[in-house]
């Protein structure tokens, strides 16, 4: 090979690996904002499933005749 074409492949060699570890950065970055966006998503998943089961004990010990006057006090 020549001088020449040493320095080229050597400086995109350099070039590939700043950008390599750009994406690498990057990647983490968003892989850890899936990981927060997920654990938010499964806290209000289970929000939702508590709150649903309050709904379905009140409206087990709700009045039969229809009234309303349980939600009164």
């Amino acid at each position: 090979m020549y001088p020449t074409q040493v320095e080229i492949l050597t400086q995109r060699s350099l070039f590939l690996e700043a950008e390599l570890e750009k994406k690498s950065r990057q990647l983490q970055e968003k892989t850890e904002e899936v990981r927060m966006e997920t654990d938010k998503n499964n806290a209000a998943k289970e929000v939702i499933k508590s709150l649903m089961m309050q709904v379905k004990g009140n409206s087990a010990r709700a009045p039969q005749d229809g009234s309303a006057e349980h939600l009164i006090h």
